[in-house]
């Protein structure tokens, strides 16, 4: 008999290596054996009738093979996979709970996927659902063409040489390989769900496998075209001659002034959005952008007023004069007419993006980005002028101008120490590194 254990506390079984054994716990001077097949919310402790670990191994096996069978350890008695109890003490058959956690029986696709479905996927967003029902569907289809009927014969090569069929599709049924990906991970987890189950010992492929399948398979990045100066100015002077729509008032002058804060700082769009007059400091002629936690501790990301002539200095302090005619000047007041707290609501941020969208328009810039080269539409950026070009017209607009490309970084926030604007942005405009080359003296 082993030692006696902690009082009601259930603790694993060591081997004599001192490795645990699957499965294998012990309370009270008592064995038990944990699983999760043909359970879905949580493992059942199955009490075992062995004295010794070798006894409680036999039985662990027996019972294995008596869950693989159908059979389910409920209300500590035994049921056959036909619902009905084995047990003579019992005085009467007894008819197993349908609670939706049956164990898997039948090893069909549309059995296996759907009980996947209703077991793992039950709590996960609608559009991630659609998503892993469309993947496996397509791996459905591709198994049964290869006159594959049950997941459990399903193996490495099948999976490969499916892969390989994607990937020489054409035309409208192209198969991008950011999809082939997606599948090929959403049918990992119904495998590595499986082997829990101990539907399958072992998923078919292996991690060095999928990385050999589909290594430096990546679609070229969608080229994106960058805002002239002249499309910029045109578009502000678009947004704030705006007269809204449908009766309601515009916000052109808050796009206006957000997308020339942009240009001129480089902030992402919710930064802009949430930008206070704190954070404008005139004495030190910049931008500060990270939060008074952070400042305390001497972290601080800063942009300086930029231009020449002052360009952004002027912008500021002419937004602050505005400001201050309205009343809407004070430290932790907005900078953008509407955000502030006296004034309630936020909705025109949400409806900002559209605005922008119908300026674009207006100065024909509609689908500014689109690419018809993209091989599917779910890979395509969209296709319409965002706050993000603006961003990118910063950088560009420094880059052209000489500033080294890790100050640019710490202005925007990237911590690369300027990789991502150099491999991002030194691209775009060839001929201002020609113009560059010719300063170059030997």
């Amino acid at each position: 008999m082993t030692p006696p254990t902690e009082k009601n506390k259930f603790v694993r079984v060591p081997e004599s290596q001192a490795k645990n054994i699957s499965g294998l716990y012990r309370r009270n001077n008592r064995f038990y054996f944990q699983t999760r097949v043909g359970y879905a919310a949580s493992p059942v402790k199955i009490p075992l009738a062995a004295e010794t670990i070798r006894e409680a191994g036999k039985e662990i096996i027996q019972a294995k093979a008596k869950l693989l069978e159908g059979w389910r350890y409920q209300d500590a008695k035994w049921i056959e996979a036909g619902g009905v109890t084995t047990e003579a003490s019992s005085g009467r058959s007894t008819e197993a709970k349908d609670n939706g956690s049956a164990r898997l029986t039948d090893y069909s696709f549309d059995e296996v996927f759907s009980k996947w479905q209703e077991i793992k996927q039950s709590r996960v967003r609608e559009s991630s659902r659609k998503c892993s029902e469309d993947d496996l569907e397509a791996w459905k289809g591709a198994f049964l063409k290869e006159g594959i009927t049950s997941i459990r014969k399903v193996t490495r090569k099948d999976i490969s040489e499916i892969l390989d069929t994607w990937e020489a599709s054409k035309g409208k049924n192209k198969i991008s390989f950011y999809r082939m990906k997606k599948r090929l991970a959403t049918l990992r987890r119904v495998f590595r769900w499986l082997k829990v189950q101990e539907v399958v010992s072992d998923i078919p492929w292996t991690e060095d496998d999928a990385s050999e399948w589909l290594r430096g398979k990546i679609e070229e990045k969608q080229f994106r075209p960058l805002l002239s100066k002249e499309q910029v100015r045109a578009i502000i002077k678009a947004a704030r001659e705006d007269k809204g729509e449908n009766g309601h008032p515009s916000f052109g002058e808050v796009l206006g002034d957000i997308i020339e804060t942009m240009t001129h700082t480089g902030l992402r769009r919710m930064e802009t959005f949430t930008l206070t007059w704190r954070q404008v400091d005139f004495e030190k002629k910049q931008v500060v952008v990270e939060k008074e936690e952070k400042q305390q501790r001497g972290i601080q990301r800063a942009i300086p007023f930029l231009g020449g002539n002052n360009e952004a200095e002027k912008f500021f302090v002419g937004l602050g004069e505005k400001a201050k005619k309205t009343g809407q000047y004070a430290p932790d007041n907005f900078v953008f007419r509407g955000r502030n707290k006296e004034e309630g609501g936020e909705s025109h941020v949400k409806n900002l993006t559209g605005l922008l969208i119908r300026v674009a328009e207006r100065v024909g810039l509609k689908n500014f980005a689109f690419d018809k080269n993209r091989a599917e539409k779910e890979l395509r950026q969209s296709p319409h002028l965002g706050f993000h070009d603006f961003r990118r017209f910063f950088i560009t607009k420094c880059l052209n101008s000489g500033v080294e490309a890790n100050i640019i970084a710490t202005w925007v926030g990237h911590k690369d120490g300027g990789r991502l604007v150099r491999e991002t942005y030194t691209k775009y405009d060839q001929s201002v590194g020609r113009e560059m080359a010719k300063l170059v003296k030997y």
